[in-house]
C-alpha cells in the first residue's frame, strides 16, 4: 500500500466513511511487517484520533492539512517530547504552543501547537494504554487450570494475574472466567479450552487454539479493539457479547449483543455478524451470516435402543424436563435423532442434566440412517455439550454410548442450528 492510499483510507477514518473493507484493509497493512507497522500506525493513530477529538465538521476541514503533513511519523522520541511539554503546561492542550526548539523532530514536524499536541497525545496513548492499564485477572476457577508462562507451567486459581503472552489451560469438567477492569473484558472459558494473550501495539489479541469461549466487551473506540483468533478465524471486538468455538477446522461466532466483524483467514472473507447471527469459518466453506434461531422441531422425531418412554421431552424445548435412558449407561446405546427432511446445519446443541451427561459418546450425521460413516464428535461428554462441525446437510444425527457409568443418560433438551 501506497503512502497515499494509506492517507486515502485515513481520510475515511476521519469523515466516519470507512467501511468494513476499509478497516479491514487499514489493519491489515498495519500487521504487513514490523517495518510497516511502526511507519504507519501513528498514522492511523492520527486518524481516529481527530475523528474523536474533532465533530466530524471539524475533522474534514483539518483532513486535508492534516494529511498532507504527515510525511514521515513522528517517533517514539517525538512523543516523549511533546507529553514532556502537556505535563509542564496543560493549558498548552487549549491555546498555547509547546517549546519545539530543544528537539530536532519536533522542529521538523511543523504543525500548530494545539493540533500537535492533540496528534502526539493521541500516538502516546495509543503505543502506551494497552501495555500500561490492560491487567487480565482470573476471577472465578473451577477444576483444573494451568498458565503456561515463559516455558514453565504453573497452577491457576481465583485471583491470579495474568501476563502478556500467558496461556490458560482448562482441564476437563472445569471453568474459569477472565476479567480486566479497565478494559471492560470478561471472557469465560470453558472446559477443554486453551486461550493465549498478547498485547500488540494498540491491539489485544486473545488466540483460541483448543475449545470455546464466551465475551462480554464493553464498547470502545475502534483504536482500541480487542481481537479474538483462532488457527482460520478472526473476530474484531468493538464492544459486544458473544461466543466463540473451535472445533477441529471449524471456528463458529455467535453475536449475542453488538456487532463482530468475523474473518475467514484462508478466504481474505470478512462479513459484519450483527445480533442474533452467527458465522462458520471452516475450509471449502462460503463464510455466510446465520440466524441465530434454532431449527424449528415440528418435524423432529426420536428413536433410542434405551427406555422410550417420555422420548418426546428430549426435544418439547423446555429444559425443565428430560429423558433418561435407564438405570446405567451402556456401550453401545443409541439414540437417533430424524429432522424429518434434509436440512444445512453446523450446530447442534445436546443438553444434559448435572450427572446424567455420557462418560463417553460418539455423534454421526448423514442424509441416510444407517449410512453413518466416521463420527463428527468422539468424547466425555459435558452437562452442556454445543457440537459445531463445518456446514453439511443431513437428516439424522446418531449418539452412540462408548463407555460404562452408573449413572443414566439423561438429555434435558436437544436443538439444531443453520
Amino acid at each position: 500500500m501506497s503512502d497515499e492510499e494509506f492517507i486515502d483510507l485515513a481520510a475515511k477514518c476521519l469523515d466516519g466513511a470507512a467501511t468494513a473493507r476499509d478497516r479491514e484493509a487499514l489493519f491489515t497493512e498495519l500487521q504487513s511487517s514490523e517495518t510497516r507497522a511502526a511507519e504507519y500506525w501513528n498514522q492511523a493513530a492520527i486518524a481516529l484520533a481527530l475523528r474523536a477529538a474533532f465533530d466530524s465538521a471539524g475533522a474534514a476541514r483539518l483532513r486535508v492539512s492534516v494529511a498532507a503533513r504527515i510525511q514521515t511519523p513522528p517517533t517514539g522520541e517525538f512523543t516523549r517530547d511533546v507529553m514532556r511539554e502537556v505535563r509542564r503546561s496543560p493549558a498548552l492542550m487549549r491555546s498555547g504552543r509547546p517549546d519545539v526548539s530543544k528537539s530536532k523532530n519536533m522542529r521538523s514536524f511543523a504543525l500548530s501547537g494545539a493540533t500537535v499536541l492533540v496528534i502526539a497525545a493521541a500516538a502516546w496513548l495509543g503505543w502506551t494504554s494497552l501495555h500500561t492499564r490492560a491487567e487480565f485477572i482470573l476471577i472465578q476457577t473451577h477444576g483444573e487450570i494451568a498458565i503456561s508462562r515463559h516455558g514453565r507451567r504453573i497452577a491457576g486459581s481465583a485471583g491470579t494475574k495474568l501476563e502478556t503472552d500467558d496461556a490458560v489451560s482448562i482441564g476437563p469438567r472445569s471453568s474459569a472466567r477472565i476479567g480486566c477492569k479497565s478494559e471492560g473484558v470478561v471472557i469465560s472459558l470453558e472446559p477443554r479450552t486453551d486461550l493465549a494473550f498478547s498485547v500488540q501495539k494498540n491491539l489485544l489479541r486473545c488466540l483460541l487454539s483448543r475449545g470455546g469461549v464466551t465475551g462480554q466487551v464493553e464498547h470502545r473506540p475502534r483504536s482500541r479493539e480487542i481481537r479474538f483468533d483462532t488457527p482460520n478465524a478472526s473476530a474484531r471486538i468493538v464492544g459486544t457479547e458473544f461466543h466463540l468455538k473451535l472445533v477441529g477446522s471449524a471456528s463458529r461466532l455467535e453475536v449475542l449483543t453488538g456487532k463482530v466483524a468475523f474473518t475467514d483467514l484462508a478466504a481474505q472473507k470478512t462479513v459484519e455478524t450483527d445480533a442474533g447471527q452467527s458465522a462458520v469459518a471452516a475450509p471449502d466453506v462460503e463464510l455466510e451470516v446465520q440466524s441465530l434461531a434454532p431449527l424449528s422441531k415440528a418435524r423432529w422425531r426420536l428413536e433410542t435402543s434405551g427406555d422410550p418412554k417420555r422420548l418426546a421431552l428430549a426435544i418439547d424445548g423446555d429444559g425443565s424436563t428430560s429423558w433418561r435412558s435407564g438405570s446405567t449407561q451402556t456401550p453401545g446405546e443409541w439414540l437417533v435423532l430424524d429432522l424429518g427432511e434434509e436440512r444445512r446445519i453446523s450446530k447442534i446443541d445436546f443438553a444434559c442434566a448435572k450427572g446424567g451427561e455420557p462418560r463417553g459418546v460418539r455423534i454421526f450425521a448423514s442424509k441416510l440412517r444407517g449410512h453413518w460413516g466416521s463420527p463428527i464428535f468422539e468424547g466425555a461428554g459435558e452437562e452442556a455439550m454445543p457440537l459445531i462441525f463445518a456446514p453439511r446437510t443431513v437428516r439424522f444425527v446418531r449418539l452412540e454410548l462408548s463407555d460404562l457409568a452408573p449413572e443414566p443418560w439423561i438429555v434435558t433438551e436437544i436443538e439444531a442450528y443453520e
